[in-house]
């Protein structure tokens, strides 16, 4: 038997090869940290902003910052949008894609 359907149509299969416990878990630990990264790197950098607001800064540094602070912000967003993805088809699993398809693009 190779799958099996429960329910709502949810199929259960086996892992294929290249996906073994140790890489989910792995994939998860990840998933975890960068998770993190970006939810704290937005207040760690506000804070050394205000902390060296009165510091002179080359205009190198300037622009290395500005781009650094860009990156965070976007991968801030993306997570904050997926844990808002993952909070709606939570409270209520039977959402159209309608409703789930702003979260996409």
């Amino acid at each position: 038997m190779k799958q099996i359907i429960v329910g709502h149509g949810m199929d259960l299969s086996e892992l294929p090869p290249d996906r073994t416990i140790p890489v989910l878990i792995a994939s998860v630990l990840v998933l975890l940290s960068t998770t993190l990264y970006f939810l704290i790197a937005p207040l760690i950098l506000l804070i050394l902003k205000f902390k060296n607001r009165k510091k002179q800064l080359e205009l190198e540094d300037k622009r290395f910052n500005f781009y650094y602070s860009m990156l965070i912000l976007c991968g801030t967003t993306t997570v904050l949008n997926n844990l808002i993805c993952i909070t709606r088809i939570m409270m209520n699993k039977f959402r159209t894609f309608a409703e789930v398809k702003p979260h996409l693009y």
